[in-house]
């Protein structure tokens, strides 16, 4: 992409111009048909704003990596933890979010179901999480049982904020995957498909 500077120079300094505009390049970049209108949002959805972003790796050859996308915006703009309402799903960013002069670079991954629970205040928490199979990984429980039961283990990736945190160990949770409803197209009012059975599962670490 070319930049433009606000100075025609052949003075020997485009590098320092380049640095001194990289930041403007980018939202020049921004103002083009390579950006798309996003929602950013807090831990808990209570605000949220409309910026301009560039998103990559929208078109995928396998499902893990259909799963993730690459988010650049203006230095400073977000971190991890938050969420991105990007083509009515919502993401969450994870990992470290850095910058290299001219834009910031984030990753974030596919929310596919809303966690509910009731904290030691007795209020009703909902985040929305990316839930993942973990059974490849120790589950943090060890056994001596004789008999065999059909199980899973889930990966569960949440904001970083006190009420997911400062969860305890044993906490219960209905995680029935009936809320995937993104690829069904249903409408806006339903959040939640009712034709599968309800699964409870533990927190163990």
């Amino acid at each position: 992409y070319l930049l433009k500077s606000p100075h025609s120079q052949l003075s020997g300094f485009e590098d320092e111009a380049l640095n001194n505009f990289a930041e403007e390049g980018f939202l020049e970049a921004l103002n083009s048909e390579i950006a798309v209108d996003i929602e950013l949002c807090n831990y808990n959805l209570s605000d949220c704003k409309i910026i301009r972003a560039i998103i990559q790796n929208t078109v995928q050859d396998t499902k893990l990596k259909s799963l993730n996308r690459l988010l650049f915006v203006p230095i400073g703009t977000c971190k991890a933890g938050m969420y991105v309402k990007y083509k009515d799903r919502f993401w969450l960013i994870t990992g470290l979010v850095d910058d290299n002069g001219m834009y910031e670079k984030a990753v974030m991954q596919i929310c596919n179901y809303c966690l509910s629970w009731i904290n030691d205040s007795g209020m009703l928490i909902q985040r929305w999480a990316n839930v993942t199979s973990a059974s490849q990984y120790n589950n943090g429980e060890t056994s001596t049982y004789n008999y065999s039961v059909r199980s899973d283990q889930l990966m569960i990736l949440t904001p970083d904020d006190d009420e997911c945190l400062l969860l305890d160990q044993g906490k219960r949770f209905i995680i029935d995957r009936r809320c995937k409803v993104y690829e069904k197209n249903f409408p806006e009012s339903i959040e939640k498909d009712t034709s599968k059975p309800v699964l409870v599962y533990q927190l163990t670490r």
